[in-house]
């Protein structure tokens, strides 16, 4: 889900980290001044600038594995998948048992195709949180890429038991029947899929992906185009 707020511009987060210095005569901003003005940003699409923000609250806060997390998130977004991943080490050094750092490495291991290590990740994230349905789509989508269909069918399988709404895991499933040749499945899969949610309807043709583009401009297009598993962001 993409969010959608009131746009900020630089100058409005100028102006709120200034009042922020303000109301704390000789102090700079805390980590969490820099963390609001980054998410701020991230909610008016600013990237550079929320970057700039998490890495000014990584400055702050060296041990703190939020700012490094949140910085990863913004390199995913522009597709700097090693330098998410490198964060993301960081973040997990900072605060070894939170499974959305984990989660959130395996995407970036996985789009730089790097299966084994993500696998890993997602096992981790899972074994802190086993009932987590983001982390079992992210492992089969994971299992799906390295080209175990069997594997990857039963995380699917299981998902759906648990939520008959999701989509997503229907999506996913119908490529799974395709590579085991259940051309029926597939395309009861698919219809599944694009009952709940249009948009998977969309991505079946350039011309639904324009639309996309048009309804979403900065994610939703790009997201169905470049990255067919439309694997979310587990941080938040």
């Amino acid at each position: 889900m993409v969010r959608r707020f009131a746009p900020y511009s630089p100058l409005i987060l100028a102006g709120f980290l200034s009042f922020t210095m303000l109301s704390c005569a000789g102090c700079g901003p805390s980590e969490s001044d820099w963390l609001e003005a980054g998410d701020k940003a991230l909610a008016a699409n600013d990237w550079d600038t929320a970057y700039d923000a998490f890495s000014q609250a990584i400055k702050v806060a060296p041990r703190s594995a939020e700012p490094y997390a949140r910085r990863a998130e913004v390199s995913l977004e522009q597709w700097r998948y090693h330098e998410a991943a490198t964060d993301l080490t960081q973040a997990i050094r900072c605060s070894p048992k939170t499974a959305s750092y984990y989660a959130l490495r395996a995407q970036a291991y996985l789009r730089q195709e790097n299966y084994s290590a993500a696998h890993a990740d997602i096992d981790q994230a899972l074994s802190n949180d086993p009932e987590n349905a983001e982390y079992l789509v992210l492992r089969a989508s994971t299992l799906i890429a390295s080209n175990n269909a069997e594997h990857a069918l039963r995380d699917l399988n299981r998902v759906i038991e648990m939520n008959r709404d999701n989509a997503h895991a229907y999506w996913l499933r119908a490529s799974v029947h395709e590579q085991l040749h259940y051309t029926n499945e597939a395309e009861l899969d698919r219809k599944r899929a694009a009952k709940i949610d249009p948009s998977f309807a969309l991505a079946e043709s350039r011309e639904g992906l324009k639309v996309l583009r048009e309804v979403e401009p900065g994610t939703a297009g790009r997201t169905i185009e470049h990255d067919p598993l439309r694997i979310q962001s587990p941080v938040r």
